[in-house]
C-alpha cells in the first residue's frame, strides 16, 4: 500500500500542478502561470521519458535535467502527428500528453532525486537568469507574430491540421515549421493557463531562460567537471544576453530556443552516448534529441550533426548514434521537401553577398569571420585553442574540442558551406555560425592555462588576457585578417581531427582532473573584460528600463483586434495590405490573403506573389468591381481592411462596391464586411 501511494504521488502532483496552473492564470502573475504550465507540458513529459529509459541511472541528476527540454518535446511528436493527420482537437492532444506523462510517472517512479548544494546553486542561477530575462522580453512583434499566430490557431481551431494552422485558409505547410512541435508544447501550457495566446506568447520566456544555464552547465560539467561547467554556463549565458541585442529575450522562439537550450541539451546526451557507446537507451535519447532539433527547425540540425560527426570520428565510438542521427535528419528533410517544397515554384531568397560569405567567382566558400567571431574575444580563444587541445591534451579534451570543431569547420573551412548554401539558401546558411558550441572549449583552454600559472605568473596572465580582450573588442587589432585566420584555424582543426581519427592508437578520453578554481575564474573574468566594456552599459540599461519598443510593433488598434477576435465564429479571411495582414495573423482569429515577401519564402506552395498581386487588385482604385469581386470570391474573403492614411484612394471605390459594407472604423482603419 505504501509503495502504491509513493508511486501515485508524482502523477497526482502533476495533475494538481495542472490545476494550479489554471488558478495562477486567472489570479496570479502570467509569467509564473506559464512557467508552471511549461513544467507540466515540457519538463514533466521529458522526465517521464527519461524514467522509461532509466536515464537517471546513466547520467548525473543535472545531466538528466539538461536532457528534459529535448526529451519533453520528443514526447509530443507522436500524438501531435496523429492529431494533425486525423484533424483532432488540440485539447485532445494535450490531454494525451499530460495523461500519458502522469501514468508513466506513476509506473516508473521508484526512487527519489538526490539534491545537494551543487543542484541548488545551478537551479538558483537559472532562476536569476529567468528573472533577468523578463527585462529583455520585447513586445509582440517581428518573428514573434508568426509564432503567436501558430499557437493561436492550435488553440482556437475546432480541429488541427497542417494546412489549418497556416496564416492562409487551407494553406500549405511551412518549410521551417511543417510540424509545429515547439508551438504545440507552448500551446499546451497556454491552454492550461487560460491566458490570451498572443499576450501570453512573449511571457513564455522565463522558463526557457531558466533552462539555458542549466543545460550549458551540464554540458560543460560532462566534459570537465564543476569548474568547467560553471565557466561554460557563464560564457553561454553572457552570450545569450548580449549577442545580437540579447537572444535571451527571444528564447521562446524556435531559432533562439534551438541554439540556447536545445543544442547543449542534446550535446549532453551525445557526450554520454560516446562515453558509453553500447548503452542503447542513451543512444536512443541522443537520436531523439537530434530529431527534436530537426523538427523544431530543420536548419539547426546541421551544426549539431557536424558536432556529432566530428566527435564520433575523433573518438571512433558511437557510430550507430551518428548513423541514427543522420537518418532521422534526412527523413525530416525529405518530409519537409515533400509536403512544403515539392512541385512549387522557387521563391526568391536572401541574396548571397560578399559581406556575409567569402565568395570565389560568385560561389560561396565559407562564412565571413565577422559573423562567426562576432566581436567575441572569448570565441577567438576557443578558435585558437582547437589544435593545441587536440595535439597536447588529446586524451583529455579531444571530445570537447571536436564538438566545437565540427560546426566551426562547416562554416569556416573553404568548401563545406557550398553544400549547405545550395540546400538551404543564403538566409539559413548565414545563421549556422550561431550553432557552434564554443563555450566549453574556451572554459577548457582557460582551465589548462590556469593549471600552469600561479602567483606572479598568474597575475601576468590575467593582465595579458584582459588587455588582449580590451584591444580586440575596441578593434585595435583590426589590421589582422580574421576571416583568413578563421579559415586557417578551421582547416588546421580538420587536418588534426583526420590525423587523430586515422591513428591506430585508441583515442578514448581520460578523466579530467579538477582545474584550479581561483585561477580559472580569474582568467575567465579577464577574458570577458572587452565584452563587458562594450555590452555592459547596454545590459545595465535594459535591466533598469526593459527592452525598448522597436518600430515593428503592432500598428493595429486594440479595438480593431478585439473586434476581429470576437465578431465571427471560426477564422474568417481578411484581405489587407501584406504588413497589416502579418500583424493580424499573429493577433486575431483570422486567416489572411497575403503576407510580405520576406515572410513567405518558406511557403512557395501558397503562391505568395500571386496572393500579393491579388491584394493589389482589390486595393487599386483603378480596378473594376468585377475584378475586385473575383478576387474576393477566389479567396473566400469575409472582410477587407484598409488604412486611410496609406491607401486613402481605395476608400471611395470600396464604399461604392455593393458587395461590401463598412462595419467598423478605428482611427485610420476602416473594415468592410462581405456577405456570405
Amino acid at each position: 500500500m505504501r509503495k502504491a501511494v509513493r508511486c501515485a504521488g508524482p502523477a497526482i502532483g502533476l495533475l494538481l500542478l495542472a490545476g494550479l496552473t489554471r488558478l495562477l492564470g486567472a489570479y496570479g502573475p502570467p509569467s509564473l502561470a506559464l512557467m508552471a504550465g511549461l513544467v507540466v507540458t515540457v519538463i514533466a513529459p521529458g522526465y517521464a521519458l527519461a524514467r522509461v529509459i532509466s536515464l537517471q541511472r546513466r547520467l548525473p541528476p543535472l545531466g538528466v535535467a539538461a536532457s528534459l527540454p529535448a526529451l519533453g518535446l520528443a514526447v509530443w511528436l507522436p500524438p501531435l502527428l496523429v492529431g494533425l493527420l486525423v484533424h483532432a482537437p488540440f485539447w485532445a492532444v494535450n490531454v494525451v500528453v499530460i495523461g500519458a506523462t502522469a501514468v508513466t510517472l506513476a509506473w516508473c517512479w521508484d526512487e527519489g532525486v538526490p539534491f545537494d548544494r551543487e543542484h541548488l546553486a545551478v537551479i538558483g542561477s537559472g532562476l536569476v537568469v529567468a528573472l533577468l530575462a523578463t527585462r529583455w522580453v520585447p513586445p509582440l512583434s517581428g518573428d514573434a507574430l508568426f509564432h503567436a499566430g501558430r499557437i493561436r490557431k492550435l488553440l482556437d481551431l475546432q480541429s488541427i491540421s497542417i494546412g489549418g494552422i497556416s496564416a492562409f485558409h487551407n494553406g500549405a505547410a511551412h518549410a521551417g515549421y511543417a510540424v509545429p512541435l515547439l508551438h504545440a508544447a507552448q500551446a499546451g501550457a497556454v491552454q492550461l493557463t487560460g491566458l490570451e495566446p498572443s499576450a501570453a506568447y512573449p511571457r513564455l520566456v522565463p522558463l526557457f531562460a531558466l533552462m539555458a544555464p542549466v543545460c550549458a552547465y551540464a554540458f560543460g560539467r560532462s566534459l570537465g567537471g564543476i569548474t568547467i561547467g560553471a565557466v561554460t554556463a557563464l560564457f553561454a549565458t553572457w552570450d545569450a544576453f548580449t549577442l545580437g541585442g540579447g537572444q535571451i529575450g527571444f528564447v521562446e522562439q524556435p531559432p533562439s530556443f534551438a541554439f540556447v537550450v536545445l543544442v547543449p541539451s542534446v550535446l549532453v546526451l551525445v557526450v554520454a552516448a560516446i562515453r558509453a557507446p553500447g548503452d542503447r537507451p542513451v543512444r536512443f535519447a541522443a537520436i531523439a534529441g537530434v530529431l527534436t532539433i530537426a523538427i523544431v527547425h530543420p536548419t539547426y540540425a546541421v551544426p549539431v550533426l557536424a558536432s556529432i560527426a566530428a566527435a564520433v570520428f575523433v573518438t571512433r565510438r558511437a557510430w550507430w548514434m551518428l548513423a541514427g542521427s543522420a537518418l532521422v535528419t534526412i527523413v525530416v528533410f525529405a518530409g519537409v521537401w515533400l509536403v512544403a517544397l515539392r512541385g512549387a515554384a522557387q521563391q526568391p531568397g536572401r541574396p548571397t553577398v560578399g559581406s556575409d560569405f567569402v565568395l570565389l567567382s560568385g560561389h560561396t566558400l565559407n562564412l565571413q569571420s565577422w559573423l562567426t567571431v562576432h566581436s567575441r574575444f572569448e570565441f577567438v580563444l576557443a578558435m585558437l585553442a582547437l589544435v593545441p587541445l587536440f595535439v597536447l591534451w588529446r586524451r583529455r579534451h579531444a571530445l570537447a574540442a571536436a564538438l566545437m570543431a565540427g560546426p566551426f569547420v562547416l562554416v569556416s573551412m573553404p568548401g563545406p558551406m557550398l553544400a549547405v548554401h545550395a540546400v538551404f539558401g543564403a538566409g539559413q546558411a548565414r545563421r549556422l555560425w550561431d550553432g557552434i558550441p564554443w563555450w566549453v572549449v574556451t572554459a577548457v583552454a582557460l582551465a589548462e592555462i590556469g593549471r600552469r600559472l600561479a602567483g606572479l605568473r598568474l597575475a601576468v596572465g590575467v593582465v595579458v588576457l584582459a588587455v588582449a580582450s580590451y584591444l580586440f573588442s575596441n578593434q585595435v587589432p583590426g589590421v589582422l585578417n580574421w576571416t583568413g585566420l578563421a579559415m586557417i584555424a578551421a582547416t588546421a582543426a580538420f587536418v588534426t581531427m583526420a590525423w587523430i581519427a586515422l591513428r591506430a592508437r585508441d583515442a578514448d578520453p581520460q578523466p579530467v582532473p579538477p582545474p584550479p578554481v581561483v585561477a580559472t575564474l580569474l582568467l575567465t573574468a579577464a577574458t570577458l573584460v572587452g565584452s563587458i566594456g562594450i555590452n555592459g552599459s547596454a545590459a545595465a540599461h535594459t535591466i533598469r528600463n526593459g527592452t525598448p519598443i522597436g518600430g515593428s510593433t503592432i500598428r493595429l488598434t486594440p479595438g480593431l483586434i478585439s473586434y476581429l477576435r470576437a465578431h465571427d465564429a471560426g477564422f474568417p479571411v481578411v484581405l489587407a495590405e501584406p504588413y497589416s495582414s502579418y500583424e493580424l495573423s499573429g493577433e486575431a482569429n483570422v486567416y489572411v490573403v497575403a503576407l510580405p515577401e520576406v515572410r513567405t519564402r518558406a511557403e512557395p506552395k501558397d503562391r505568395p506573389k500571386v496572393r500579393r498581386d491579388a491584394v493589389g487588385i482589390v486595393l487599386s482604385p483603378a480596378s473594376t468591381t468585377a475584378a475586385r469581386n473575383a478576387v474576393l470570391s477566389k479567396y473566400d474573403v469575409r472582410y477587407v481592411l484598409i488604412n486611410t492614411r496609406s491607401a486613402d484612394r481605395a476608400l471611395t471605390p470600396l464604399r461604392a462596391d455593393p458587395e461590401l459594407q463598412e462595419v467598423y472604423r478605428s482611427g485610420d482603419w476602416v473594415l468592410f464586411k462581405r456577405p456570405r
